[in-house]
C-alpha cells in the first residue's frame, strides 16, 4: 500500500515592512560635531551605540567571542556614564530655560 502525495503549490507575498527606519550611520555622518560640550557628549553616546550594534553583530556570529564580549561590557558601561551625564545637563539647561 503505497499512497500518492500531491505537491501543494505554497505561495508566499512578501510585503513591505510597515515600518521604515532610517540608516542611523547616514544621519551622524551629516550632523557636524558642535562646539557646545552638551551635544558632543550626545554624540559620543551615539557613536558608542552604534559601535555596540557592531560588536553585538560579532557576538552572534561567534567571531573573536571572548575579545567581542569584553568590549561590549566597556562600552555598555561608557554608554551609562554618557546617558547619565547627558540626564543631567538635560536637566540643567531645562532648570535654566525656565529660570
Amino acid at each position: 500500500m503505497t499512497k500518492q502525495r500531491k505537491n501543494v503549490g505554497v505561495t508566499a507575498k512578501i510585503m513591505e515592512p510597515l515600518l521604515t527606519v532610517p540608516e542611523p550611520r547616514v544621519s551622524q555622518r551629516i550632523a557636524p560635531i558642535s562646539s557646545v560640550p552638551a551635544q558632543s557628549k550626545y554624540i559620543k553616546l551615539l557613536r558608542v551605540i552604534e559601535q555596540l550594534g557592531r560588536d553585538l553583530k560579532l557576538c552572534y556570529t561567534g567571531d573573536n567571542i571572548n575579545k567581542t564580549l569584553s568590549k561590549v561590557e566597556r562600552d555598555i558601561a561608557k554608554a551609562c556614564c554618557l546617558v547619565q551625564q547627558c540626564r543631567a545637563e538635560a536637566v540643567k539647561s531645562a532648570k535654566k530655560a525656565c529660570q
